[in-house]
């Protein structure tokens, strides 16, 4: 008798303990990670702002770095009067963007008007760009929903760990901007020729007919049309040495009108000298504030 009951008990205690470990560590978890997105949505970041509703804008911008750059909050209200706020990211894949922008109208007064500066749905996603949203998981179903369909390993894991969510850049750069507004942030330096040149060594990104970026981009459309939102549709400068290395460009903007159904003003040549840009496809705070000078005298702004 007691050679039997020993293991038995001690087999119970061990798969007790082994309960008992995983149910600390699943609360860990789950704690942990409420700890983590209260101290996020703490923040200054333009995501944290935006999810809890402290983004109001009559002016809102969409696009990716190349809208983040273009774009500038100050420029655009001190010339149009009417507060401006950039939703736009480096590498902000466009499949994010209706998530965002849907999010937005849920938590702030309908804008005037989006800012989409379009050329992003020409280019690839970027590996890794859409799991730093990861970290706002908790404050969207549609961001959830997104993760799911595009990075599925992605939003398992962060089904099963909670934590996990915030193992990205988003949760640190959210952290880096806990007191200060990152609306202003812009590259401040010049292009310089050696700079475009070893750009340009790289040659030219593939412009995409990409389909899911197509729908992507008529989702926001039809997200602005149900809360009467103005859109404008546009693509920025690219610096004139590199836009010789795209000739398909203005056909990519003819298939992509015709796709939409919308017209698209074309900026791409506005700007020809170094001063305006700060590499070869993003612009500094002087071309920032020509292009919205330029955006106003042609009525878009």
């Amino acid at each position: 008798m007691l050679n039997v009951d020993l293991p038995t008990k001690t087999a119970r205690r061990i798969g007790l303990a082994i309960l008992a470990f995983t149910a600390l560590v699943i609360a860990g978890d789950r704690i942990g990670a409420r700890a983590i997105d209260r101290a996020v949505m703490s923040t200054q970041f333009r995501y944290s702002q935006l999810y809890r509703g402290d983004l109001p804008g009559e002016i809102v911008a969409l696009g990716n770095s190349r809208g983040l750059h273009m774009l500038h909050p100050p420029a655009i209200a001190e010339i149009t009067g009417q507060p401006t706020v950039n939703l736009s990211f480096n590498a902000l894949p466009v499949v994010a963007m209706p998530a965002l922008w849907h999010d937005y109208l849920q938590r702030h007064p309908a804008p005037k008007r989006l800012l989409f500066e379009i050329s992003c749905v020409s280019r690839e996603d970027e590996a890794g760009a859409l799991e730093r949203f990861t970290a706002y998981m908790f404050q969207s179903p549609m961001l959830c929903d997104t993760m799911a369909a595009y990075r599925p390993e992605e939003f398992r894991a962060s089904q099963f760990s909670h934590l996990y969510r915030f193992n990205g850049e988003f949760a640190i750069r959210s952290l880096f901007y806990l007191r200060g507004d990152d609306q202003n942030w812009i590259m401040p330096n010049d292009a310089t020729e050696p700079q475009i040149d070893r750009m340009l060594s790289y040659g030219a990104e593939p412009i995409l007919y990409s389909q899911p970026h197509v729908d992507a981009a008529r989702r926001v459309l039809e997200f602005a049309e149900q809360e009467e939102v103005e859109v404008v549709l546009f693509v920025g400068p690219f610096h004139p040495r590199y836009l010789q290395i795209i000739p398909e460009l203005p056909e990519w903007i003819d298939w992509l009108q015709q796709e939409l159904g919308r017209p698209i003003a074309d900026y791409s040549a506005a700007f020809s000298e170094n001063e305006a840009f700060s590499d070869h496809m993003h612009l500094n705070p002087r071309g920032a504030r020509r292009l919205a000078e330029l955006l106003h005298r042609d009525g878009l702004l």
